[in-house]
C-alpha cells in the first residue's frame, strides 16, 4: 500500500518542486476531509512580475491597497458581480482599488473592465519617460516630452519622437462617459520573474506594470498620512492623485489617453496635509436635474472634440481643477480596403493598424516597412456608423533614425446589403430568401452557400444548487457562495467535432452577476473530453453518450429558478465528419 501525505499550504506553508530541470514550484491544498485535492501551480510570470514591481504583506497590519494587472474588454461598464465586490471593498472596507486601464489602445472607447470601467477604481495608463526609455529601454533619439502615440488618418509626417506613448495603453472613454483613465505612471520595469523561466528578472512593457507603480507610489503616500495622523481615504487618496498630476500632453483630448497626467507622490501628500480636516466621508443619493448643459457640435471642425464642465468650490478653489480624423461610413457600406504607402526613412518601421470595434476593441496587426512601399488591407465596417483608423508608429521603432516617416493611405469603402446578417435555417419552416443590392459602387458578387454547421438546442436532464464548502468559498464578510450545477446529455451516433454555446453567458466576464463560469464533457466512464469557461472551444469526439455538466458560482440571484432550466446550443460541426 502505497501512502501519500499532502501538506496543505494553507496550515503548513510548504511548497515543491516538479523537478531541477524544469525549477516550477507548487503546492497543494486539501479541502472536504481529504476528498477534493488542488494542486496549484504558475501559468504565467506576469503575476510574480508584477508583484517585484511594488507589494507588501504583514500578517498583524490589514490591507489598505489592491493592485490589480489585469483585464478584458466588457459589454456593460461598471457592472456585474466582480464590481458589486469591488464597491463593498472600497466603499465599506475603505480600501484602495488600483488597477490597470488596459492595452487595448490606441482607439479611443479600449479601456478594459475592470480598471478602465469602474467607478470604485482607480485606473491606471501606462507613460515611459526619456530617461527611461534610454535607460530600461536603450532607445535612442527621445524627445524629452516621453513617448507618445499618435493615430493618424490622412497624409502626415511622422517625427520619431512623436509615435512613443505606450502605444498599446487603452484611451477612453468609456461607454457611460466617463473618462476611463484616472492618471498615469511610469510602464515599464525590469522586476523578477518565477524560476521556472530560467531567469533572474524581465523586462515589462504595458499598463500591468504601470498599475502597480502607482500602487507603490500611492502606498508611500498612505504611510506618510499615517505618520502625520491624517485620516485615510480611498476618496481622498484619488483627488489627491488625480488633482496634483501633471498634464501629460497640451490639447484636451489628451486626457483621455493619460488621464489627469502623471501622478506626483510628493504633491499629493502637500494636498492631504491642507485638506487634513476635511471629513472622510462616502454616502450615495439620488438627485433630480440640478442643470442643463447643450452642446451644439455642428460647427466643429472634423475630428476628437474633448471639453469639460467644471463645478468649484467657491471656499476652496484649489481643490477642484494621435492627431485623429473619422470616417462617416455611409448608408450601405459594408467592408472597406485601406492602402497604406510610406516613405521618407532610412531604417525599418513597424506600425500598428487598428480598428476599435464595439466588444473586442479592435482589429489590428503589425505592418512592417523596411523600405518605401504599399500594402493593402481590408476590413468589415458598420453602414451608417463612425469609423475610427488608428494608424501608429510602433514606439521602439525607428529609434536610431532621425528621418522623418511619411505616411499616406487611401481608403476605399464598398458594400452589399443583404436583407440577413445571419443566414440560419429551421427545418420545420419554409425556405429562406436572401436579398442583396449595392448601394454605393457596382460589385459582383458570386454567392456560395455551404451546410458545413448545425446547432441543435439541448435542455437539462437535471439540476441542483448547493452551498460550497465554508472553509474554501465563503467570503470573509460571510457571504456563502452557491453552485448551480446543470447537466445535458448528449448522444453522438458518429464522431463530430462539437462546439457548446450559452447564449445568455458566453463572452461575459465582468458584465454578469455570476461570479465564473465553467463546463466539463465526459462520457459514462467519467473520462474527460473537454472543458472551458466563458470563451468555449471546439472538441473532437468519437461515437458515444456525453454528459456535459455546466457549473455556475453565484452569490445572489433574485430568481435562479428559470436559470435552472436554461437552454445551450451544441454546434455541430459537419466539415469534420
Amino acid at each position: 500500500m502505497l501512502t501519500v501525505t499532502a501538506y496543505s499550504f494553507t496550515i503548513e506553508r510548504k511548497y515543491g518542486v516538479f523537478s531541477k530541470l524544469d525549477a516550477c514550484t507548487f503546492v497543494v491544498n486539501v479541502y472536504n476531509d481529504g476528498n477534493v485535492l488542488s494542486i496549484v501551480t504558475d501559468c504565467s510570470g506576469h503575476g510574480t512580475h508584477v508583484a517585484g514591481i511594488a507589494t507588501a504583506f504583514h500578517p498583524k497590519h490589514k490591507s489598505d491597497l489592491i493592485n490589480m494587472s489585469y483585464g478584458e474588454a466588457t459589454l456593460l461598464p461598471d457592472y456585474g458581480s466582480f464590481v458589486d465586490l469591488v464597491n463593498g471593498v472600497v466603499n465599506k472596507h475603505r480600501l484602495i482599488f488600483v488597477s490597470s486601464a488596459g492595452n487595448s489602445g490606441p482607439g479611443l472607447s479600449t479601456v478594459g473592465a475592470p480598471g478602465g470601467t469602474s467607478s470604485s477604481i482607480i485606473g491606471i495608463g501606462a507613460y515611459v519617460s526619456p530617461a527611461m526609455a534610454a535607460g530600461a529601454l536603450v532607445l535612442l533619439n527621445l524627445h524629452p516630452r516621453g513617448l507618445n502615440t499618435l493615430g493618424i488618418f490622412t497624409s502626415l509626417k511622422l517625427p520619431n519622437w512623436m509615435s512613443f506613448y505606450i502605444l498599446l495603453s487603452s484611451r477612453g472613454p468609456t461607454a457611460d462617459g466617463d473618462l476611463g483613465v484616472c492618471v498615469s505612471a511610469p510602464g515599464g520595469a525590469v522586476a523578477p520573474v518565477p524560476t521556472w523561466t530560467l531567469q533572474r528578472r524581465m523586462l515589462g512593457i504595458g499598463t500591468s506594470m504601470a498599475s502597480p507603480s502607482a500602487s507603490g507610489g500611492t502606498t508611500l503616500l498612505i504611510s506618510a498620512m499615517k505618520a502625520e495622523g491624517i485620516p485615510v481615504s480611498p476618496y481622498c487618496v484619488r483627488k489627491a492623485l488625480e488633482n496634483i498630476a501633471i498634464p501629460i500632453g497640451d490639447l484636451p483630448e489628451d486626457k483621455l489617453s493619460t488621464g489627469q497626467g502623471l501622478m506626483q507622490v510628493d504633491k499629493a501628500f502637500e494636498y492631504m496635509q491642507k485638506c487634513q480636516n476635511v471629513p472622510c466621508v462616502w454616502y450615495q443619493i439620488k438627485i433630480q436635474q440640478c442643470g442643463k448643459t447643450m452642446v451644439d457640435p455642428s460647427n466643429l471642425s472634423d475630428g476628437l472634440h474633448y471639453f469639460e464642465v467644471y463645478g468649484i468650490d467657491c471656499k476652496a478653489p484649489w481643490r477642484g481643477h494621435i492627431e485623429r480624423r473619422y470616417i462617416e461610413v455611409p448608408h450601405g457600406a459594408s467592408w472597406a480596403e485601406v492602402t497604406m504607402k510610406t516613405s521618407g526613412f532610412d531604417t525599418v518601421r513597424r506600425f500598428y493598424v487598428a480598428v476599435p470595434t464595439a466588444k473586442t476593441f479592435e482589429m489590428g496587426d503589425f505592418c512592417k516597412f523596411s523600405f518605401s512601399a504599399a500594402k493593402s488591407f481590408s476590413f468589415r465596417v458598420v453602414s451608417s456608423q463612425t469609423l475610427e483608423l488608428v494608424i501608429s508608429q510602433f514606439w521602439p521603432s525607428g529609434t536610431g533614425s532621425h528621418e522623418t516617416a511619411s505616411v499616406d493611405f487611401e481608403v476605399v469603402l464598398h458594400g452589399i446589403k443583404v436583407n440577413e446578417e445571419e443566414v440560419i435555417l429551421d427545418g420545420s419552416d419554409a425556405p429562406v430568401r436572401i436579398d442583396a443590392e449595392t448601394l454605393l459602387v457596382f460589385e459582383e458578387l458570386a454567392p456560395v452557400a455551404l451546410l458545413n454547421k448545425i446547432r441543435v438546442p439541448y435542455r437539462p436532464i437535471n439540476s441542483k444548487i448547493i452551498a460550497l464548502s465554508t472553509d474554501r468559498d465563503k467570503l470573509p464578510s460571510g457571504k456563502q457562495i452557491l453552485a448551480l450545477t446543470l447537466n445535458y446529455k448528449i448522444k453522438l451516433e458518429d464522431g463530430a467535432q462539437i462546439k457548446p454555446h450559452i447564449p445568455l453567458l458566453n463572452d461575459r466576464i465582468y458584465e454578469t452577476k455570476f461570479e465564473s463560469q465553467f463546463y466539463m464533457i465526459s462520457d459514462s466512464n467519467k473520462h474527460v473530453y473537454s472543458i472551458g469557461d466563458a470563451y468555449p472551444s471546439s472538441s473532437n469526439l468519437p461515437k458515444g453518450e456525453y454528459i456535459l455538466q455546466l457549473y455556475l458560482r453565484y452569490m445572489f440571484l433574485s430568481e435562479h429558478k428559470p436559470w435552472m432550466r436554461v437552454c445551450i446550443l451544441v454546434c455541430f460541426n459537419w466539415s469534420f465528419l
